[in-house]
């Protein structure tokens, strides 16, 4: 049976923020490395070192992290023929009636604490 989402894109999306922060690093090595030899007219590189500071910083702009590569996978798998088979007459019933049951949890979580504090100061003002 194959996985539905291989291994290795989780393991090159976890890779990125690593990534990230390599170039990152690079950039401002770069960048320091320029700006001590800027006096220096013997320095030859400093093209090299241009080109290597936009390469890094593109890099960082450039490079998703983690989060919006989940993101960008997940929206990969959300087709119009995925949608319409989990939505079907039953499935939506069954989502509706289970939004329905956490909508009052979640309402009686909320308003029976806030009703009991509000009975048990009214209590105590009747004291």
């Amino acid at each position: 049976m194959q996985p539905i989402i291989s291994p290795w894109i989780i393991y090159f999306i976890n890779l990125t923020e690593p990534i990230i922060i390599v170039m990152a690093i690079i950039a401002i090595a770069s960048l320091i490395c320029l700006l001590t030899n800027l006096d220096d007219e013997q320095f030859k590189y400093r093209k090299t070192f241009l080109i290597i500071i936009v390469i890094s910083l593109l890099a960082v702009v450039l490079v998703p992290n983690k989060q919006t590569c989940y993101k960008m996978l997940i929206t990969s798998y959300i087709t119009t023929d995925n949608v319409k088979a989990i939505v079907n007459k039953e499935n939506l019933k069954a989502v509706r009636d289970g939004v329905k049951l956490d909508l009052r949890d979640i309402v009686k979580a909320v308003v029976e604490p806030v009703t009991d504090s509000i009975i048990k100061v009214q209590k105590e003002e009747n004291k």
